[in-house]
């Protein structure tokens, strides 16, 4: 009986006990640092084990005492990379509440140490590689200044990617250590790098059946036994990826298989579909509103050739092209990149320009010459592109018209500081014809639009006839500056200033444009928005 009792009672008061138990909630700690700031502020409440652990939801009182008590030498040792050996930490935990406390720390940093020798050797074949004897000279770590341990990462790095760039891959440091004395409060940096022999090329492996033997081959800059570059690689990767032939393209080193120091390349290809096929539509001044079907064919044969074709039909002009295209050169060195390409486009339009209409038939041969100079063509700090397209029409070959035109295009880009760069661009263009009014709009120049003289509308300048209509100009000139400055990640402003115009004589007046813009480097490619100014209209600031 009584333990039936003793069982009762227990029951109905352990239930009651565990609804008016105390909820111990975590202690919390605020954390104040002063006397440092920036990286070295950053390292110290990295190697605080009180700021890693005060988001704990089993963070008590005796806990954050006890990590308190170690903050001094967890301080200490969170300066030293930076060379500060003599620094002094006054510590202070408080608490403002219950299971609420504040802890101070003031550092005073004191001298910093600095590098009294610096010794860096090199070994092998790199030491008659001038590169390696250039970076030496600019490396992070230098003598005479404040050691500072990341310099000292970051300068083992250097020589480690410089070698690994040139084909040194057996390159080691035989020594490298920091030696500090304190009772002189200097240090010592050795650095013992052996770059090893030199890899050289071996044989191309080229794995695609896509283009005839050899048409792969005309892309590569290096040849047989030369001495390895990255640099050589990642041309010749950016110059098949440009051929618009191959859907993927991976080159690489066959490390694994070098023999004696010879190391084969190889070339990965995936071909692109053979057709592909394009839907479009939309509204333009010049055409009215608008609808596009086009095909493309990458590859129609071993040699490399390619078609393209396009209907067009609008309110205002309908054009039927195709063009057959046949590479003549292909890229000539690591840092050069020179297309020859012929061209036959057949193209009918029907066109509206003021008073001009008529309908068109063209059978335009053409050669178009390309040259590049830049490493990285997609986000370009140093290069430039020069282009020189001619086509023209004969009425003894189909065409109801005669004419030959030449366009010439130039670019150019230069890095002004970090995170800025200047862009110069230039256009001039000629027409050669006797009856001019005969040819279609897509033959005549225009000017005016984002890619042209900005500030006017598209295609809204030119020569223009009686009644003020612009018609089209024999001739065309285009030049520009703008520079380019990104201010955070991918995001930068732009400052542009243009000028140009389709003329029928060059002794005639250009238009010009200026104003400001918004840049993006988005995952697909550059976004730009621009704000421009007609310069030359009247009552236009």
């Amino acid at each position: 009986m009584c333990r039936q009792r003793f069982f009762f009672t227990w029951a109905i008061l352990l239930p009651l006990l565990l609804i008016n138990a105390p909820v111990w909630a975590a202690s919390e700690v605020v954390i104040e640092i002063e006397g440092v700031k920036g990286d070295v502020a950053k390292n110290v409440a990295k190697f605080l084990s009180l700021e890693q652990q005060k988001k704990d939801p089993d963070l008590n009182d005796a806990r954050i005492r006890r990590l308190h008590q170690r903050a001094d030498d967890e301080i200490t040792k969170a300066l030293q990379p930076f060379g500060y050996y003599e620094s002094t930490i006054v510590g202070e935990l408080t608490q403002t509440a219950p299971h609420r406390w504040t802890a101070r720390y003031i550092i005073t940093l004191g001298r910093a140490l600095t590098v009294e020798h610096l010794d860096v050797q090199l070994m092998g074949e790199g030491r008659e590689d001038e590169p390696f004897n250039k970076l030496i000279d600019t490396l992070p770590l230098q003598q005479g200044v404040a050691l500072d341990q990341r310099d000292y990462e970051e300068s083992k790095q250097a020589l480690q990617s410089l070698a690994a760039n040139r084909g040194y891959f057996d390159a080691t440091f035989r020594e490298h250590k920091i030696v500090i004395d304190l009772n002189a409060y200097t240090s010592r940096v050795i650095l013992h790098f052996d770059t090893g022999r030199r890899y050289r090329f071996g044989k191309l492996e080229v794995a695609s059946t896509l283009l005839e033997g050899g048409r792969v081959e005309k892309y590569v800059t290096f040849q047989e036994g030369d001495p390895y570059t990255i640099e050589a690689l990642t041309e010749l990767q950016h110059a098949l990826n440009d051929s618009d032939y191959f859907e993927s393209v991976e080159v690489y080193a066959r490390k694994e298989s070098a023999i004696d120091h010879v190391i084969p390349v190889a070339v990965a290809l995936v071909a692109r579909d053979w057709q592909r096929y394009s839907l479009g539509g939309g509204y333009g001044s010049d055409t009215g509103a608008r609808g596009k079907i086009g095909m493309n064919i990458p590859i129609v044969n071993a040699q490399g050739h390619r078609l393209d074709a396009a209907l067009m039909v609008a309110q205002r002009r309908d054009t039927l092209s195709a063009n057959y295209h046949i590479p003549i050169l292909n890229p000539a060195t690591d840092e050069i990149r020179l297309n020859s390409t012929v061209s036959l486009t057949y193209q009918e339009e029907r066109f509206t320009v003021a008073t001009d209409q008529g309908r068109s038939t063209l059978l335009m041969p053409g050669v178009r010459w390309l040259r590049v100079w830049a490493k990285d063509r997609i986000n370009t700090r140093h290069g430039a592109r020069l282009a020189l397209d001619l086509r023209g029409a004969s009425t003894a070959f189909v065409s109801d018209s005669d004419f030959v035109q030449g366009r010439l295009h130039s670019k150019a880009i230069r890095s002004l500081g970090q995170r800025g760069r200047v862009i110069l661009r230039g256009t001039a263009g000629a027409n050669f014809a006797d009856e001019f009014r005969s040819l279609p709009t897509s033959v005549r120049f225009f000017a005016g639009g984002d890619q042209s003289v900005r500030g006017y509308r598209y295609n809204s300048l030119g020569p223009t006839n009686d009644a003020g209509d612009v018609v089209g100009g024999r001739g065309l000139l285009l030049a520009s500056v703008e520079y380019e400055h990104y201010w955070s990640g991918n995001w930068g402003s732009a400052l542009f200033y243009d000028a140009g115009n389709a003329l029928d004589s060059f002794n005639e007046v250009l238009k010009k444009g200026a104003g400001i813009g918004l840049r993006w480097r988005s995952p697909v490619g550059p976004v730009r928005i621009d704000l421009a100014f007609a310069l030359s209209d009247e009552n236009r600031p």
